[in-house]
C-alpha cells in the first residue's frame, strides 16, 4: 500500500510540529515519542509501517483494561478523571492528553508507541536492552536479525516455532 500525497503532506506537517515541540523543551524528548503522538492526534491519522490506519487509541486502551478485568471507573480513579471522561477516550469522543498516556503506559507496562497504535510490540525500548545470552540483547538480535536475507529471516522463525513447540511438548 502506498501513503496518498494528502497523508504525506500531513506527516510533513506533524514533523515540524514535533520539531518545534522537541526545540521547545530544550533538545529533550521524553520517554514517549511527542512526533508519533502528534500524529495520531492530528488528522486521526495513525502512521505504521508506511499505511495510514490502524486501531484507534481507544479500542487499544479499552482492550488493555478488559484483559487487566478493570472497570472504566478504575481505571478513570488512577488517571484522576470520571468515569464519564474516560469512556470519552475509549470511545474517540475526547483526545487522551499527554500525561494520561503516560500514566497508562506506566500502568498496563506497555510502551507509549504501543498505545497510540505504532506498533504490535507492547515492550519499550527497555526491552531491547534485555540480555538474550551473557553477551547478546534483545536489540543486538534484532539487529543482526534484520541483516539476514528473507529466506534466512523465515527459518530463524520457524526454529523459534519448533523450540515453542518442543518447550510446551516435552515433559517437566
Amino acid at each position: 500500500m502506498r501513503i496518498g500525497n494528502d497523508c504525506l503532506s500531513k506527516i510533513e506537517r506533524i514533523r515540524r510540529i514535533y520539531t518545534t515541540i522537541r526545540s521547545k523543551i530544550c533538545g529533550y524528548t521524553p520517554i514517549i515519542s511527542l512526533y508519533w503522538y502528534t500524529l495520531s492526534l492530528y488528522g486521526r491519522l495513525k502512521y505504521i509501517k508506511g499505511v495510514c490506519a490502524m486501531k484507534s487509541i481507544g479500542e487499544i486502551i479499552k482492550a488493555l483494561r478488559e484483559d487487566s478485568d478493570l472497570t472504566q471507573s478504575e481505571v478513570a480513579k488512577l488517571i484522576g478523571t470520571t468515569q464519564q471522561q474516560y469512556s470519552k477516550y475509549e470511545n474517540g469522543e475526547s483526545e487522551l492528553p499527554v500525561r494520561v498516556l503516560s500514566i497508562l503506559a506506566n500502568s498496563y507496562k506497555v510502551s507509549a508507541d504501543y498505545l497510540v497504535g505504532l506498533t504490535e510490540c507492547r515492550e519499550g525500548l527497555e526491552a531491547l536492552n534485555k540480555m538474550v545470552t551473557d553477551n547478546v540483547t534483545v536489540g543486538g538480535m534484532l539487529s543482526d536479525v534484520l541483516l539476514l536475507d528473507l529466506q534466512s529471516r523465515k527459518d530463524i522463525i520457524e526454529y523459534i516455532r519448533l523450540q515453542k513447540i518442543k518447550r510446551d511438548h516435552t515433559p517437566d
